[in-house]
């Protein structure tokens, strides 16, 4: 493999992370499931790409110091992913711990008060 195919494959990575990104930052979590099956496909080319490269031992030093310009790109974006990921997570959390607040609030509310009703007898003696 050469170096330029592995720009390819590489900018194909970024083009995921940057769209996750622009997700994440949009609040457009629906479509999840997408972009993590999408992301594995596009990973394992780029795998089999550094794995290729790797196996031909005769790389210059140039040729080395572009793949540490690549990898070092590619782990500021997951850093970047990481971040708003945290973010959406907080969102999330804070969102949860509202539903259970009120949950509670409308149990108080309740006529049982959040228990189950209490059976009622009825006698034909009255």
């Amino acid at each position: 493999m050469s170096m330029c195919e592995l720009n390819e494959l590489v900018a194909d990575f970024e083009a995921v992370q940057e769209e996750q990104a622009a997700c994440l930052a949009g609040n457009r979590l629906k479509t999840l499931m997408a972009w993590c099956g999408r992301r594995e496909k596009v990973f394992m080319k780029l795998r089999q790409g550094f794995e290729q490269l790797g196996e031909d031992v005769s790389q210059s030093a140039d040729d080395r110091k572009q793949l540490q310009e690549i990898i070092l790109r590619l782990l500021d974006g997951e850093k970047k992913l990481e971040s708003l990921s945290g973010r959406q997570r907080e969102i999330v959390k804070k969102k949860i711990h509202g539903i259970r607040k009120g949950r509670e609030v409308v149990k108080r509310y309740s006529m049982y008060h959040g228990e189950n009703p209490k059976p009622k007898y009825l006698s034909s003696r009255t």
